[in-house]
């Protein structure tokens, strides 16, 4: 266990909170002003409290993400004491990232998700290892941390698509440079895709699209929000694209692109 000593070297804190219901040992030496070395010995065993709180970290090990991916972390708890808890979370990349921590209380099934994202984009190639030293952490009164939570993690090559909804088309940057530029639909009158800055949420081939008076499953489909918009393969509406915007909400693609879109794009492009 890592800690330091007051400037006095009378008081020893360690750098991270003791965990639950554990037994410690602790060994202290001193010297006199005499020079005679003395040791002494003792032991204790911290509390288990009644409550505890969990924590999942969204990103997947050894996983690659692209360069807008925040890590997300879901607490099973509400927490009152985001400072001490954000003393607790430590981000060490190989690159150097200045970034901050955003709680939100709309995340799904989780009380409460805390996202860190850096100011810029994460460098291409970052290797970033996380680990919540929660063992121990008041998060609200009475519910504390038992566990400590690790993930390590790369960021790819920057994928960043601009869609262009009045003009129908997107461009497609790669490594910082044009890439693709591509005709697209996208939503009808009525059904607008959503207007703003987006990252890739998931990807599969196909997905199951469902709505008023269609069902269908759609190939090579990736998602950017999740109530449901996509950037796919929309074989029916290719004499559309370029020209109408004649979808239900998703970006309409060629199946050419939009095979080529997918092979290439990781959760968190941009």
């Amino acid at each position: 266990m890592t800690g330091t000593l007051n400037a006095d070297g009378t008081v020893w804190q360690s750098k991270w909170a003791l965990n639950v219901s554990q037994r410690y040992a602790v060994v202290a030496t001193a010297v006199t002003h005499s020079g005679k070395r003395v040791t002494e010995t003792s032991s204790f065993r911290t509390f288990t409290p009644r409550q505890t709180f969990t924590t999942k970290i969204i990103e997947g090990y050894g996983q690659t993400y692209g360069v807008g991916m925040p890590i997300i972390l879901y607490f099973s708890q509400p927490v009152t004491d985001k400072a001490a808890v954000e003393r607790a979370l430590d981000i060490r990349s190989s690159r150097p990232v200045i970034g901050s921590w955003y709680w939100d209380s709309q995340c799904g099934t989780a009380p409460v998700c805390a996202y860190f994202r850096p100011r810029h984009y994460w460098p291409s190639g970052t290797q970033v290892s996380f680990t919540g030293h929660l063992n121990g952490i008041e998060a609200s009164p009475g519910v504390y941390g038992d566990h400590t939570l690790t993930q390590s993690f790369r960021i790819g090559s920057p994928l960043i698509a601009d869609v262009n909804t009045a003009g129908h088309y997107m461009n497609v940057y790669r490594d910082g440079k044009l890439f693709a530029h591509w005709a697209i639909s996208s939503g009808r009158p009525g059904d607008d895709t959503p207007n703003g800055s987006y990252l890739t949420i998931e990807k599969a081939n196909p997905v199951d699209m469902k709505g008023p008076g269609y069902d269908i499953e759609v190939p090579y489909s990736v998602r950017f929000t999740w109530s449901g918009d996509y950037l796919h393969d929309a074989y029916w509406s290719v004499g559309d694209q370029g020209f109408t915007n004649v979808s239900h909400g998703c970006v309409n693609m060629s199946p050419e692109n939009a095979t080529t879109y997918y092979n290439m794009a990781v959760p968190g492009d941009p």
